[in-house]
C-alpha cells in the first residue's frame, strides 16, 4: 500500500512528481520489493503474487510500481487497485495493455482530473454519489458512516470553508464507501469471489514451501505409492513440459541443491 498526500510536504511533492517524481517514487518502490522479495525464503518471479494499492499520491507511483513489476512478477500475477489517481507522465505506456491496473475515480473528485496535458495507464472505473440508485446510496452511507461517524452529505462539500468538507470528495473513506457498499460491482468485489491461488512450482504437498518433502511425494506417487490431486500434480510438474515423471522429483532437487534457480 502506497500511501497519499498527509502533509504540506507532500503537496509540494505531488507538484513536482507529475512528471517524472512518480516514475523514481515507481523505481524506489520496485527495489525496495526486490530487497524484500530476495529475503523470503524460496521467493521467485514464478511464484510471487503482488497485490498493488495506493491513495492519491500514492495511487500514481502503485500505477508506475506495476508497470515495472515484471521484474518481480508475471503481470498476470500483480493486481493494483489505484484509488483517486492523479494524472501523471506515462513514459509512453500508454500503448500498451495494462488491464490488471484498476482505477476507482469518484467524479465529484477534481484530483484525478488533473493535470490537464498529462494521462494514466489502466482500466479507470468511475464513480458518482448523486448517480447511485437509491439502495446503492444507501449501502454507501451505511458505510461512509462506519467510517467517519456522519453521513456523507454532513460531511460538508466541496464548496465548504471546512477543510474535510474540501477534502471529502477526495478522501479515502468515499472511495471505500463506494467500493464497500452493497450492490457494488466493483473488479475488486468480483476478483476476490473468482481468486484462487495459483499453485507453488514444486510444491507437491501444498504446505507453502518446496522441500526436499515434496521430491518424496512425488516418487511415491510415481511409485504408487500415494494419490496426487490435480493441483497438487499441476506444482509437480517441475520442469514445465506438461507432464509428471520422475524428472520432475531430480528438478525439485537440483532447485533444493541451487543447481538451478527456478522450477517450471
Amino acid at each position: 500500500m502506497i500511501r497519499g498526500t498527509r502533509s504540506v510536504v507532500d503537496a509540494v511533492t505531488d507538484i513536482k512528481s507529475v512528471r517524472d517524481g512518480f516514475l523514481d517514487a515507481g523505481k524506489n518502490c520496485l527495489e525496495s520489493l526486490k530487497e524484500y522479495q530476495s529475503s523470503l525464503k524460496d521467493a521467485t518471479k514464478e511464484n510471487t503474487i503482488l497485490f498493488i494499492t495506493g491513495h492519491s499520491l500514492g495511487a500514481s507511483a502503485a500505477c508506475v510500481l506495476s508497470c515495472l513489476a515484471d521484474e518481480v512478477a508475471y503481470k498476470s500475477a500483480t493486481h493494483t487497485y489505484a484509488i483517486a489517481t492523479p494524472n501523471y507522465d506515462t513514459m509512453g505506456l500508454e500503448s500498451k495493455d495494462y488491464q490488471n491496473i484498476h482505477m476507482y475515480t469518484n467524479l465529484d473528485d477534481i484530483v484525478p482530473k488533473v493535470p490537464l496535458y498529462f494521462k494514466k495507464v489502466g482500466v479507470e472505473k468511475s464513480y458518482s454519489y448523486d448517480t447511485l440508485s437509491s439502495e446503492e446510496r444507501a449501502g454507501f452511507d451505511r458505510v461512509y458512516k462506519y467510517f467517519r461517524g456522519k453521513t456523507y452529505s454532513e460531511d460538508g462539500d466541496i464548496n465548504s470553508t471546512d477543510l474535510i468538507g474540501r477534502l471529502r470528495d477526495h478522501m479515502g473513506f468515499t472511495y471505500m464507501s463506494f467500493m464497500l457498499s452493497e450492490k457494488s460491482d466493483s473488479e475488486i468485489d468480483n476478483y476476490i469471489a473468482s481468486y484462487e491461488p495459483l499453485s507453488l512450482i514444486g510444491d507437491v504437498n501444498g504446505d507453502g514451501v518446496i522441500s526436499i518433502a515434496d521430491a518424496t511425494d512425488l516418487q511415491k506417487y510415481l511409485a504408487n505409492i500415494v494419490n496426487l490431486d490435480d493441483e497438487q500434480l499441476a506444482a509437480a510438474d517441475a520442469d514445465g513440459d506438461g507432464g509428471v515423471s520422475i524428472a520432475d522429483a531430480t528438478q525439485i532437487q537440483k532447485y533444493l541443491a541451487n543447481i538451478i534457480t527456478s522450477l517450471g
